[in-house]
């Protein structure tokens, strides 16, 4: 870097410009490396999976693609991060600049979200002080009451419906 400049203001701006070329380059030759790399990995694991997909299985074969997958992983999660750095200096120079657009938008979910009135024995409860009710602590008779009301497919999981499962171990959960 020789630059001829009388003025040190001048001479350092100059100085700050070849740098943000010389790094500009050096991201771009980077980031195409970090591509062909990411590309390369890709191939050779849809390599491995062809093979595994034939019926040639073996330790080896399943050990290498496991460190094939945990390469193109860690690729992805430095991709992942500087996308997120992008974003937060992006951030940080626009500020809140959407804040008139955004924040409508999150008060009208705030809003759906939240819990204006509950059903309790047929009857709607509006009181915001009852309506907190909601965080109560349940008691015994409570939670077996629901149970034995839950219709038999209301949750389905995996072992069969979730009501039919309490009911069939009742013994263990509830003393009769």
């Amino acid at each position: 870097m020789n630059i001829i400049e009388s003025n040190g203001m001048t001479h350092l701006k100059k100085k700050l410009q070849l740098l943000k070329n010389a790094i500009k380059l050096w991201s771009k030759e980077n980031k195409t490396k970090f591509n062909e790399a990411k590309l390369v990995l890709q191939n050779k694991l849809s390599d491995v999976d062809k093979i595994l997909d034939q019926g040639g299985s073996n330790v080896d074969i399943l050990n290498h693609r496991s460190s094939l997958m945990k390469d193109l992983q860690d690729i992805n999660s430095i991709d992942v991060f500087e996308i997120s750095q992008k974003a937060k200096v992006l951030w940080s120079i626009e500020g809140d600049q959407n804040s008139k657009y955004s924040q409508p938008i999150l008060n009208n979910k705030r809003s759906q979200l939240a819990i204006r009135r509950m059903l309790v024995d047929g009857d709607w409860i509006v009181d915001p002080k009852q309506v907190e009710d909601l965080e109560r602590i349940v008691n015994y008779v409570e939670i077996k009451k629901v149970v034995w009301e839950c219709g038999a497919n209301k949750y389905p999981g995996l072992m069969g419906s979730f009501p039919n499962f309490i009911k069939s171990i009742r013994s263990l959960l509830f003393k009769m």
